[in-house]
């Protein structure tokens, strides 16, 4: 038997030489899935990306070129149902939402008595001061420009919130402005103590500030969808607030059938631990019947539907019809829905006694 003389390298050589050849197939799977991933997230979660980016593009790199190349946009339809008001040094003072294509348009009370007219495209109508029409539950105000074809937008008035939700802003000439839910509701009327069910409304806060020019403007969800109308209120500092869509959508068929707001009249108020902030906890066992000893005010007036209903001071009202108090809605959001004249069953505590009575709406 003959001994083998050719060269070889040590045998503590192979599993070095097998460990590089593993660390080059590990490197070259590496690069090839890295650019299969690099594809396939640039296919998919790109657009995505850039849509995320352009919500905060400015309307003159965005919606305008859309316009001037009439080509669909993501905020082209926005746009559309979105009006400056302008006083009568023609400076903007406030936006409005065309609400209807026929002409009726929904802003802020406050800017549209500072308004004289509103700019629908390039073109400025005149606002016509006897035709306004304000309701005093949310704040807002209707008025009917001579125009035959105009936008309207997708209203939801049963949008519900949670605090982070994002909502967008455009304005006609300001541009997107994207802001986020910081207390889905709040309460609106936060330096009384004392609160009439007929006027008393919730409000959705946001968590920042917007430009003047845009107060009035309509207010969209991430689908596009008009959720309410933007606003302000003294007890939110650096926060602008949200009047939601079902405050007004509702009013607005008085608006257009009687040239007012009816809005039923009960004639009971209720107090509230705190005002700011106000969420649906504080009324989850019903909402206590309370006037004010300070303000000299009563509960329940004397001589209101209310009152020959049988409700007095100190009860607690439970169930309105079929609906429980501070389960979707407050006390004065459930009556906010019922017109003037219609008689709803309302069951109450008293002295820890569960009682019931029917009540006919009234109005004022």
């Amino acid at each position: 038997m003959s001994e083998n003389n050719a060269p070889h390298l040590p045998d503590d050589v192979y599993p070095a030489m097998r460990m590089r050849w593993m660390f080059v197939l590990v490197l070259v799977v590496s690069v090839l899935a890295g650019i299969a991933g690099g594809t396939y997230a640039m296919r998919f979660f790109l657009p995505g990306i850039l849509s995320e980016l352009i919500t905060t593009l400015p309307l003159s790199n965005q919606v305008k070129r859309a316009v001037d190349a009439e080509v669909e946009s993501p905020f082209l339809d926005m746009v559309r149902v979105t009006n400056s008001l302008v006083d009568a040094r023609g400076v903007v003072v406030g936006s409005a939402l065309s609400y209807t294509s026929d002409g009726w348009m929904v802003s802020q009370e406050d800017v549209v008595k500072r308004a004289r007219k509103v700019r629908v495209s390039s073109e400025l109508h005149a606002i016509d001061r006897a035709g306004v029409v304000t309701d005093p539950a949310s704040g807002l105000s209707f008025f009917k420009i001579d125009i035959s074809d105009v936008a309207s937008p997708r209203v939801v008035d049963n949008a519900r919130f949670d605090a982070g939700d994002r909502v967008f802003v455009v304005g006609q000439s300001n541009g997107v402005f994207e802001g986020r839910v910081s207390i889905p509701f709040g309460s609106l009327p936060t330096a009384r103590d004392v609160y009439d069910a007929e006027v008393y409304h919730r409000v959705i806060v946001l968590d920042r500030i917007f430009p003047d020019a845009l107060i009035g403007a309509p207010v969209f969800d991430i689908r596009g969808n008009v959720v309410g109308v933007l606003g302000v209120d003294a007890g939110y500092e650096q926060q602008n607030i949200v009047v939601p869509a079902h405050h007004f959508s509702a009013s607005f068929k008085d608006v257009a059938t009687e040239g007012s707001v009816l809005h039923p009249y009960v004639g009971a108020r209720f107090g509230l631990s705190d005002a700011t902030g106000v969420d649906l906890s504080v009324f989850k066992a019903g909402v206590e019947l309370k006037g004010s000893s300070r303000l000299g005010i009563a509960a329940v007036r004397f001589g209101s539907p209310a009152w020959d209903a049988g409700l007095r001071d100190g009860d607690v009202v439970m169930r309105i019809d079929d609906h429980v108090v501070g389960i979707v809605k407050s006390f004065p959001e459930l009556i906010l829905q019922y017109n003037p004249g219609q008689v709803v069953k309302v069951v109450y505590v008293r002295n820890g006694e569960e009682l019931e009575t029917e009540l006919t709406m009234g109005t004022k």
